[in-house]
Order: structure tokens, then sequence, then C-alpha cells
């Protein structure tokens, strides 16, 4: 293993070279710190340094004030070697890794709480909540349920099929308090209602939505309940057995600290041949033969993986899901919550200041989201980043023009006091 790392490390050194001249001395320390032998494990959680010590798990510049993990995530080290080590033993025997995918699938079920034929495996949450949205046989006036605060990869698909079937679209806004979201969703279900769409976690101010008991009530009435986890995979518990919805789409490049270009989609066993397949190939299949006509598709939501995948990718989901047991997941809610509220405290008195995430704890997490009087979000994030070299992100969804700050286990008090006191240095311009 010693052997590979090095000829990895001088590969990789090779293209830097050829792309960037000789200069190549910050990547080779770099990468130094990136493969080594024996990654140490987590301290235990009473370690004054333990956050410390999650962070340099990770490769941090310190030149950069990075708090928009709500729509890129960064990767461990172990991660990202995961992929190169993955690829180079597959490389080495020129085989696709097919076989890895039932050890990985067995993995993510166990940490999401669900059945391994229940999780198919994406390339992000869009791709799911399309598999989702041109899966289900919605007919003309058939009504979908969406909310204000969802993300265009969860909204588009259902347009798309609403403009192609002539399904109708209701949008419903949310509490900002988020006390009164169920009655607000529950309500608006009619007779014509075919299908509830919502995020657990809002990609928009980080409200956490109450998804056992909506996905209860859709059960009860008979109606599809399809949850956008984009923002809850990671950040916070998910544990789809309990909470029981008919699809939860995820992402693995968020809060789940996987790889760019992974997504899980967990499909209730009871929907399992009420979501029609569109895209077949190998793999889709439990029996099959040409001359005869035959195709029997697997009994799993594995059927929705057909072809040659990118198996390095889905190694490194699975490390990624290692590392946030061996921190516990509850641990990480823990510490998003204790992080975001430490901000809050600190932009409160800033003048003109608007905090638009719920305040109370069982409605908000990660996430804190903001906006300042008479200061567009355009100029803020631009400002930040320019000036301050922060990161965040804008939220121009459902005209909030605010924005959004990600506290993930990697960032620390520090950037939070630093970000404070860049925001009270634009606002005194």
């Amino acid at each position: 293993m010693p052997k590979r790392r090095e000829f990895i490390k001088k590969a990789i050194l090779t293209g830097i070279a050829a792309e960037f001249g000789s200069s190549i001395s910050g990547w080779s320390d770099l990468l130094a710190h990136t493969f080594h032998d024996d990654y140490g494990s987590i301290p235990d959680i009473d370690r004054s340094d333990f956050w410390a010590v999650v962070r340099n798990e990770f490769l941090v510049n310190e030149q950069l004030t990075y708090l928009n993990t709500s729509t890129v995530g960064r990767s461990p080290k172990r991660v990202i070697e995961s992929i190169v080590e993955s690829t180079y033993e597959l490389e080495e025997v020129v085989k696709t890794g097919h076989k890895k995918t039932t050890l990985i699938r067995n993995n993510v079920a166990k940490f999401f709480n669900a059945d391994p034929k229940e999780i198919a495996f994406t390339v992000n949450a869009t791709a799911g909540m399309n598999l989702v949205a041109f899966g289900l046989d919605l007919k003309k006036d058939d009504e979908i349920i969406l909310t204000k605060h969802e993300h265009v990869g969860g909204a588009m698909p259902w347009t798309s099929v609403a403009n192609k079937t002539g399904a109708k679209i209701s949008t419903i806004d949310l509490d900002p308090t988020g006390k009164t979201n169920f009655d607000r969703i529950a309500s608006a279900i009619s007779d014509k209602t075919k299908v509830v769409v919502f995020s657990h976690v809002t990609c928009t101010n980080g409200m956490v939505l109450p998804a056992k008991e909506i996905a209860a009530r859709c059960k009860e009435l008979g109606v599809y309940c399809c949850i956008d986890g984009a923002q809850a995979a990671g950040m916070i518990p998910v544990d789809v057995s309990d909470i029981d919805p008919d699809f939860y789409i995820m992402c693995g490049h968020k809060w789940m600290l996987g790889p760019k270009g992974t997504g899980i989609l967990y499909i209730a066993d009871r929907n399992l041949n009420k979501l029609e397949t569109n895209h077949v190939g190998a793999y889709s299949d439990s029996k099959y033969d040409q001359n005869a006509n035959l195709l029997e598709l697997k009994d799993e939501a594995s059927r929705y993986e057909f072809g040659t995948r990118n198996t390095p990718l889905l190694c490194g989901l699975n490390t990624a899901i290692d590392f946030i047991e061996e921190i516990g997941i509850d641990r990480i809610h823990s510490r998003g919550v204790e992080l975001a509220s430490f901000l809050r405290a600190k932009l409160i008195d800033i003048e003109g200041m608007e905090i638009l995430t719920p305040s109370e704890g069982p409605y908000s997490a990660s996430i804190l989201t903001f906006r300042i009087k008479n200061r567009s979000y355009q100029e803020i994030q631009k400002s930040l980043f320019r000036k301050f070299k922060i990161r965040v992100r804008g939220i121009y969804e459902n005209e909030l023009d605010a924005i959004r700050v990600s506290c993930a286990c990697y960032n620390n008090e520090e950037q939070l006091t630093y970000l404070a006191a860049s925001l009270n240095s634009i606002c005194s311009d």
C-alpha cells in the first residue's frame, strides 16, 4: 500500500508539473498531508481539541473561510484517498467493481435504517427527484403540492412532469417560525392531491420540517410523500424507517461529506413496483432473454442502476459514512446547532439585521440565514468574498434576498467571529 500511495503522489505531481511548471513544492506538501499510511481514530469527545482534530481531517485552505456546505461540502482526506486507491485497484485489474456496491449498499442502508433493497445509488439528489417525478403515474389535473422553499433541483422535475402530463402544481408558503408547517401542508391536501413534495431541511433558511408527521398524514390520506433530504442527510439523524415516507432523496456531496457525483434514493418497499422504470439496462433485471423478449426487473431499488458506474465514487461515499459514524451523527448535529447558535448571538446586534432561520430548537439545525436592511444578497455575498475571502451562499429562492451560512463539523467559532466582524465592516461602509 505505501508503494501504491507513492505512485499515486508521483502521478499527480507529474500532472501538476505539466500544467503549472516547476512551482509545485506547495502541492507536494499538500499531498504529503493527504496521503499517509494510517488514519488515527477520532478522539474521545471529552477532549478539548476534539473538533480541532476533526477539522484537521480535511484539506483546509486557511486563506478561505468556507461556510457553504449546504451547496458543496468538503470531503475528509480519507474519502479522497479512498476514491484514488479504489480507482487504482480497479484499473490495475481492469474491472468495474460492481460487486463492491453490495457491501456499500448494506452500509448505506444501515446508516439510514433502511432495507438494502430500498436503496438506489444515483449521481445526485436531482437525479433521484427526476426518477420519482417521472416514475409516478400522474395524469391530467392530478395535484402536486410543493413548498416555496424548494431547491431548483427538487422543484424543476415536478414542473417538467406537470407540463408533460397536465398535472397541476399547488405551491404553499411555510411558516417562518416553523411552528405551523404541519398544519399548512396537511390542510393543503385535497382529494386531487397525488403527491406532497417538501424538504426535510429547507435550502433557504435551514428550517427543519416535521417530516415524520407529514409522512404519516400523507399515508393516512393515500397520498405519496416525497422528501428532499439533500440538506438533512449528514446534518441531522435521518431514520427512514421511522419517518416512513414513500421516497426520500439525498446527495453525497453536501453534509454527507462524500464525493461529488453521488446520490441516494430511498424507495419504500411498498412502492418498488409502483414507480415506473423509464430507463433500464445491465443490472436492472432479475431475468432477461432478448430472444424470448423476456424482461423481469429486480424487485429492489437497484433496478434504477444500470450499466457501468463509477464505483470508486461509491467507495468514497462509503468511507464518508464511516467517518460520520466514527464521530457520531448526534454529535455532528449538536455541534452544528451549537455553532449556529453562536453565530446568531454574534449577528443579532448588527444594525438592520434580520435572521430568517427559526430560533426554536425543533425547527432549526446547522444553517443560519439572514438579511440586512437596504443591502442585497449580491452585494453582501460579493463583499464577503472579495474583501474577506469568506464564501457563503446568496438566497434568491422565494425572493428572500438573503445570505445562508452553513455550520459544518469542520467549521469553528473563530471563523464565525470573523464573519460577524466582516459583516460589521461591510455595514459600516
